[in-house]
């Protein structure tokens, strides 16, 4: 199993508590994940996914922030992510 994370960040001027993410292995289906805690504004903090059982390799990560403390996030333009996790090999 791996957990590859990512680094979320406020760019706004509000403290986040809780955020809607969806993320997706490998042009899957987009799984829901649920943040929650106290992001301040200009504050960034790392994210794991938890995922199930990946073959060994590169795999290709996409996410999306979809909901910012309850309601859609006014700039959209920062809110997706691409890129790779490597699965180590045992």
């Amino acid at each position: 199993n791996t957990t590859p994370p990512v680094e979320i960040a406020n760019t706004g001027n509000t403290t986040i508590t809780d955020m809607e993410l969806y993320y997706m292995i490998e042009c899957g289906v987009h799984t829901v994940y649920n943040w929650t805690g106290s992001l301040a504004a200009g504050s960034s903090a790392s994210v794991s996914f938890p995922v199930s059982a990946v073959t060994n390799g590169s795999h290709q990560l996409d996410v999306m922030i979809m909901m910012v403390n309850g309601m859609a996030d006014g700039v959209d333009l920062n809110n997706k992510m691409s890129g790779s996790f490597r699965s180590p090999t045992w």
